[in-house]
């Protein structure tokens, strides 16, 4: 009898157990990332029967590949997503997150470097990888213009260009810029945006295998996640202090705050829905991308939605044999 319990209980743990996934960031724990959190400290994901680990970046690999290889099951990246998914790269967009990009250049306002048209030449402290500040690379390559670019970001900070060893520095209106402000040192702001390339910003994706063998968990994320970034801007104190406390110690509560407050920009729930992705404006990210020769092949729109029923993805044999 007393094995027929301990047996009857292992197989109902068993059947009940939460299904064990993980999420890479595309960056260190921040603010950037509230939703997340929220959606698995309030047990939103828990309650869809998910166990979800959240991986910070490192900072040495790509972490696009790392969701394509399999080493994650999802992750958030920006619109160099569709460029992977235009090149067949085997991913699938879930839902768009932001509705624009962060990702700006800041100079120095003494520099008199305010358009991006004055960077020629200039020395652009960049990211080690293109997976970081996309929508910067496609602005200037829109406008044609071919700054210096330093490719060094993990080895100096923004007190590089206050020190004026660079001209010019990528960042986050939403993070970096704070760093500027807090100081008291005046920046000038050059906004892909208002340079003809409002693109998408952190979208959540994953790997075709995902979406193929476990559409319905993919939902399930993408629903948790969702009620977790609505939870997140509702209670953005509380999430604050939770982030502080369990995922970026380093950072200050006043760093956080006003993380929080500017993503309610780019993120504009209170305008348009979480997760909305907007065909017309896929079509004109890829016009874009192969008015400049990044992509060559025609792809269907509709591929880029995530359906539940992802009928429309064929595994490799390499994808198969994973």
């Amino acid at each position: 009898m007393k094995i027929f319990f301990i047996l009857f209980f292992s197989l109902t743990f068993s059947l009940h157990a939460n299904e064990k996934v993980s999420l890479q960031l595309k960056w260190l724990h921040q603010f950037q990332f509230a939703g997340y959190y929220a959606a698995k400290e309030k047990g939103f994901y828990e309650e869809l029967g998910l166990d979800v680990e959240i991986r910070e970046r490192d900072r040495s690999k790509n972490n696009i590949e790392q969701v394509i290889n399999g080493d994650s099951e999802y992750g958030v990246a920006d619109s160099i997503l569709f460029l992977y998914k235009a090149k067949k790269e085997p991913i699938t967009i879930v839902t768009p997150i932001f509705q624009h990009s962060p990702a700006v250049i800041m100079t120095l306002k003494s520099s008199g470097l305010d358009s991006p048209y004055k960077l020629n030449n200039k020395k652009l402290m960049f990211y080690k990888k293109d997976t970081d500040g996309f929508s910067i690379l496609s602005m200037l390559q829109h406008i044609e213009v071919t700054p210096n670019l330093k490719r060094i970001k993990d080895t100096y900070t923004y007190e590089a260009l206050i020190n004026k060893k660079f001209d010019a520095y990528a960042g986050y209106l939403t993070n970096e810029y704070f760093y500027f402000k807090e100081r008291g040192i005046d920046i000038n702001i050059i906004h892909p945006a208002n340079y003809g390339l409002d693109l998408y910003g952190d979208m959540l994706f994953t790997n075709n295998q995902e979406a193929k063998n476990h559409p319905k968990r993919v939902e399930k994320f993408k629903k948790a996640t969702i009620k977790g970034w609505y939870y997140a801007l509702e209670h953005k104190e509380e999430i604050i202090k939770l982030i502080k406390e369990k995922y970026a110690a380093s950072k200050s509560i006043e760093h956080l705050r006003y993380e929080a407050n500017t993503l309610e920009e780019v993120i504009q729930h209170k305008l348009i829905p979480i997760g909305t992705l907007d065909k017309g404006r896929i079509q004109y990210t890829l016009q874009i991308y192969k008015k400049h020769g990044l992509i060559k092949n025609e792809v269907d729109i509709h591929d880029y939605i995530f359906k539940p029923s992802q009928s429309n993805i064929t595994l490799t044999k390499e994808e198969k044999e994973k």
